[in-house]
């Protein structure tokens, strides 16, 4: 299920283009190439049961929004670039917040937001912003 569900986070990040090309990554990096670019990757997994015939799974999974702060100032990347990155991935993960079916599994969807902050990387300073990712999957027992 772990595939399944990183393919479609990766694939609902993909379609948002405030996030540079090629940019989305499904693992934890520090060597990123192109901004504004987005990691995520699974930390936790909960399974409790709502019927003698069904449990209720949740996928929780950490994003992180990540802009370099070389080309532009401050203010003008925690004000504008990093928050309307941040703003469209929430818009995306709200409107796809009932996934459907996943792998034939009745699913859910639910982000939010952790802290902001301004990292030294290998790359420089970079803004970033904490995301959390839960996916509530059905399942049969």
């Amino acid at each position: 299920m772990y595939a399944t569900l990183i393919s479609f986070i990766k694939t609902q990040l993909q379609a948002v283009t405030q996030i540079a090309s090629g940019a989305v990554y499904d693992y934890p990096t520090s060597k990123l190439d192109k901004y504004p670019a987005v990691m995520f990757f699974p930390v936790s997994f909960e399974n409790s049961f709502e019927s003698v015939k069904e449990n209720f799974k949740i996928y929780r999974f950490k994003m992180f929004v990540v802009v370099g702060i070389a080309q532009k100032g401050k203010s003008d990347v925690f004000g504008t670039v990093l928050a309307g990155v941040v703003d469209a991935i929430l818009a995306k993960f709200d409107n796809a917040w009932d996934a459907g079916t996943i792998s034939g599994h009745r699913a859910w969807m639910k982000i939010d937001s952790g802290d902001w902050a301004m990292v030294l990387s290998d790359n420089g300073q970079e803004a970033q912003a904490e995301l959390n990712v839960s996916i509530k999957v059905l399942t049969n027992n």
